[in-house]
């Protein structure tokens, strides 16, 4: 069996530059809603029996602009761990700061992050069970 996998199309979203916590969840939440960017997509060509997506709407977004004629299977399992900023503060930082300190968390297994790297592990084995 073949496995193709697709995060998603280019998000159609402009990110600040500088911003200050609650300005960075703020737009975490907005980039997660936001559509993706009008283009045209290709993959590999291969028979396809089924294309799994997660729940978010840019990835059956960019699935159902791909030239492929397979049925679209959502899970959460395959759904991107959501960012948040790593502390409180209202002074505005670089957007880099905000992004590698998040990720960092994520890493880490910070309670502050949607989930740790350990509960993705878990996710991603759930997944691949199938």
């Amino acid at each position: 069996m073949k496995v193709v996998i697709i995060r998603h199309a280019e998000v159609d979203f402009s990110w600040s530059s500088r911003c200050t916590s609650e300005e960075f969840d703020k737009e975490c939440r907005e980039y997660d809603m936001a559509p993706i960017k009008d283009a045209d997509y290709e993959i590999p060509g291969f028979e396809y029996r089924s294309i799994y997506i997660s729940t978010l709407s840019r990835s059956r977004d960019t699935a159902n602009r791909l030239p492929v004629e397979a049925p679209l299977k959502e899970t959460g399992l395959i759904n991107e761990v959501p960012l948040k900023s790593g502390f409180d503060s209202k002074k505005k930082l670089p957007l880099w700061f905000w992004n590698i300190t998040g990720r960092l968390q994520w890493v880490f297994n910070a309670s502050r992050q949607a989930e740790g790297s350990r509960q993705t592990r878990v996710r991603a084995a759930k997944f691949a069970e199938r």
